[in-house]
């Protein structure tokens, strides 16, 4: 009864067979398009795969993670050589140390001229990031002796000292004598500081016998 409406029902069939690109309809060309998105994740999730498996970049980076830690070091001042159980690292302060081996006590140990060595003991977490602080103590002043006649005897703490070099001593208060075999020279309490101190010598009169305080 209705001429056109089977002449619109004949049009879309033969639209939906034909074999040119203009014949598929617009949901017949979005499942092609799904289809091939999907072909393109399956590939993807197989090369991921593969390369896992075949001991590629990613299993190594996993193998690594799980046996090593890192460590965040820093110390005032800065500029310390970094030595983990006693190796040298060839890094200075401020340092962060990528792959050192897990383990429950993992010594650091920071030098630098003029400070005295620093040592940390801490434990060593797969994976884990761990930060260390260090403040460094330094470590002596420089003692000159002028004027010590040439037999005299120097003794810091009651210690004998070759006097004929500058002395390192520990930054604090000491004690220095200087005697020679009929007089004692100098006797006195002093400070060491950090930096270098001269202390003048200055003999006894003849006669007078007196020492210096």
């Amino acid at each position: 009864m209705n001429d056109g409406g089977a002449d619109a029902a004949v049009d879309v069939s033969m639209d939906g067979m034909g074999a040119g690109p203009s014949a598929r309809t617009p949901f017949e060309k979005r499942l092609k398009f799904l289809a091939v998105g999907a072909a393109l994740a399956a590939v993807a999730v197989v090369g991921v795969s593969l390369r896992g498996e075949g001991g590629g970049p990613a299993a190594e980076d996993m193998a690594l993670a799980a046996t090593t830690g890192t460590l965040d070091i820093r110390s005032e001042p800065p500029g310390a050589h970094i030595f983990v159980d006693g190796n040298p690292s060839g890094l200075t302060t401020p340092a962060v140390l990528t792959g050192v081996k897990v383990g429950p006590t993992v010594e650091v140990r920071l030098d630098r001229t003029g400070f005295e060595p620093a040592v940390q003991r801490t434990e060593v977490r797969a994976g884990v990031t761990r930060p260390l602080s260090f403040r460094l103590v330094e470590a002596a002043g420089t003692l000159r002796l002028e004027g010590v006649p040439s037999r005299a005897s120097v003794f810091i703490d009651d210690s004998l000292v070759d006097w004929s070099r500058p002395l390192l001593v520990p930054v604090g208060p000491h004690k220095i004598r200087i005697e020679t075999a009929n007089d004692v020279i100098l006797s006195k309490s002093i400070v060491v500081e950090t930096g270098e101190q001269t202390i003048q010598v200055r003999p006894p009169n003849r006669g007078q016998g007196d020492q210096q305080q």
